[in-house]
């Protein structure tokens, strides 16, 4: 998922009668492009037209476990074969407690296991 930061927006105003079905009339319309990183605060943006004036705010956000500037750093939690891990609000991963390594698949032994001697394939333990 790659989400382009750069975007085109269309607002339109109609008149129209809901008791007949005509089509209505444009009243005004309102064209801005810009661009806008993702992220959970909202752009207040103003249109000033000869007929009407629109107050509006827009926001783009990432899809779920997509993170960053661009939506292209994925980051999605699992506890299983494959990781222990959770993510931060940047999509970095953070490992659950008793798992360690760059994708926490490595865990970490019971206090006391031996380091050449004792080993672990499961968090806490030690054979």
């Amino acid at each position: 998922m790659y989400a382009k930061r750069s975007y085109t927006l269309i607002l339109e105003a109609w008149d129209q009668d809901n008791a007949t079905a005509n089509e209505g009339q444009l009243i005004e319309r309102a064209a801005h492009t810009g661009m806008i990183n993702p992220g959970a605060q909202w752009m207040t943006m103003q249109h000033n037209g000869p007929v009407a004036h629109f107050d509006y705010s827009i926001r783009v956000m990432c899809e779920e476990y997509y993170y960053g500037t661009g939506c292209n750093q994925l980051c999605r939690p699992r506890d299983d074969i494959f990781g222990h891990f959770v993510c931060d609000q940047n999509g970095n991963k953070l490992c659950m407690e008793g798992w360690m390594g760059n994708d926490c698949t490595k865990a970490i032994c019971k206090q006391g296991c031996h380091s050449i001697h004792g080993m672990c394939k499961v968090s806490g333990e030690c054979t």
